[in-house]
């Protein structure tokens, strides 16, 4: 299988995170193949870094069907899996001629199944993906860019709380007063710093920020990758179900889910991140499919003491589920501490400091073989490491590999006496010059 092409077009930022696992999964279980997204922007962004997605194609607003259909006549694939079915397009993906074809990964999920995790099911169910490529969502940003967001919040308290009280739809968000009321409980109880991102109504945000008063801030609306790579260095994202939450967790950072009319146990995120459902016995509730309810299009809730049933979660029952994930920051506990769902294998007992660690060196000063050996080492190091910058030493030859290794920043090549079988001289000075390079790299752990 040479070329594969994945179609994400239900047009949400969080569709595209939610697809994130079964795509990865693919791109692991066929190495050798070229893997196209075509998606939606400002979606598509995120995967524009993504080491394991070759390509990703954009198609415009509206035009869902026109862009797989230029797609499929300029462009010949192995394997196409959409998760999109409207305006015929599942039709245009079967009669394509391509050799193998999924297209519908949803096929009524039970109730409790994550939909994420109901897509990977059934790749696998279809013999298209190995059974440890699987992992948590994650997006991948450059190491200029987390720079550029660290800069933005300098010295600032921590910790660090995105408090995202946009949402796409009325119905699926939680009322401003409340956000205030969450925020003020947290500057006093944990003197964080509350950042506000502005949405579609950037007075709603700023009012907040206003409210809230003290050291809160606001987020200027800028790139989609700009919003990740500021929310990357929270300590807690709140927020409803939308891309923004998504984004959170993807990061790795501990994240507070809202839910109103969208199901927690369908869309909600993996342990260790907390989803609160509102009104979870609403009798208009339709789990399978939430757009069947009649709050969903027509935007207003049938219970009628509420705007949404996200009014049933109180500011109390935010705050004390913001306060189980952020207390261990008292007790010295890094973020980076929170289990990463991924194939490789966990190390047990792994000792709290290596999960702060952020310039890494790893040497393996062997030739190409032994680096490539390396590489679910590396992969691993990565996935469960993702803000620390990764330096691998190796030799000449095995230097030549660093196209093959997207999971390191940087390889730095190096001629050791023992690979050189004698034929190398010694020379102090090229050994001292490589104390030097050690000393003046100021690697942190290797």
């Amino acid at each position: 299988m040479q070329r594969i092409l994945f179609i994400e077009l239900l047009g949400g930022i969080g569709d595209v995170v939610i697809a994130l696992p079964a795509i990865h999964a693919l791109a692991r279980s066929h190495a050798a193949a070229e893997l196209t997204v075509l998606t939606f922007a400002p979606g598509g962004e995120l995967l524009e870094s993504d080491p394991l997605i070759h390509r990703v194609v954009y198609a415009n607003p509206g035009e869902a069907r026109q862009a797989v259909d230029h797609l499929l006549a300029h462009d010949r694939f192995d394997l196409i899996v959409s998760d999109t079915n409207y305006d015929g397009i599942a039709e245009a993906i079967q009669q394509s001629g391509t050799p193998r074809v999924v297209t519908n990964l949803w096929q009524s999920p039970p109730p409790n199944q994550r939909v994420g995790d109901r897509f990977l099911s059934i790749l696998h169910a279809e013999t298209l993906i190995l059974a440890d490529s699987s992992s948590a969502p994650q997006l991948h940003l450059t190491q200029q860019e987390r720079q550029d967001a660290r800069s933005a919040f300098g010295s600032a308290s921590r910790p660090l709380v995105f408090l995202c009280p946009d949402a796409g739809m009325a119905i699926k968000r939680w009322a401003p007063d409340r956000f205030v009321t969450v925020g003020k409980a947290l500057q006093q109880r944990f003197n964080a710093t509350i950042v506000v991102p502005i949405g579609a109504d950037a007075e709603e945000a700023a009012a907040i920020v206003d409210a809230i008063g003290g050291t809160a801030r606001l987020w200027q609306r800028g790139s989609l990758r700009q919003f990740a790579s500021a929310i990357a260095h929270a300590d807690l994202a709140i927020a409803a179900d939308t891309g923004p939450a998504r984004i959170a967790a993807a990061l790795n950072v501990p994240t507070l889910t809202l839910f109103g009319p969208s199901w927690h146990e369908r869309y909600g995120q993996a342990a260790p991140h907390i989803n609160l459902q509102g009104a979870p016995e609403c009798g208009d509730r339709h789990i399978a499919n939430f757009t069947d309810q009649s709050c969903w299009y027509g935007g207003t809730c049938p219970l009628p003491q509420w705007t949404t049933c996200l009014d049933d979660l109180s500011p109390e029952t935010v705050l004390a589920a913001a306060e189980t994930l952020l207390k261990p920051k008292e007790s010295g506990t890094d973020r980076k501490e929170l289990k990463r769902q991924t194939s490789s294998p966990e190390l047990p007992n792994s000792p709290t400091s290596w999960h702060s660690v952020r310039n890494l060196l790893v040497l393996r000063l062997d030739n190409i073989g032994d680096v490539l050996m390396t590489s679910p080492a590396l992969r691993a190091l990565r996935e469960n490491l993702p803000d620390a910058r990764i330096t691998l030493m190796a030799s000449p030859a095995g230097a030549l590999t660093a196209p093959l290794l997207p999971w390191v920043d940087e390889v730095l090549p190096w001629r050791v006496l023992w690979q050189d079988l004698g034929r190398l001289p010694f020379d102090p000075a090229r050994e001292w010059d490589l104390v030097k390079t050690l000393h003046d790299r100021r690697f942190d752990a290797a």
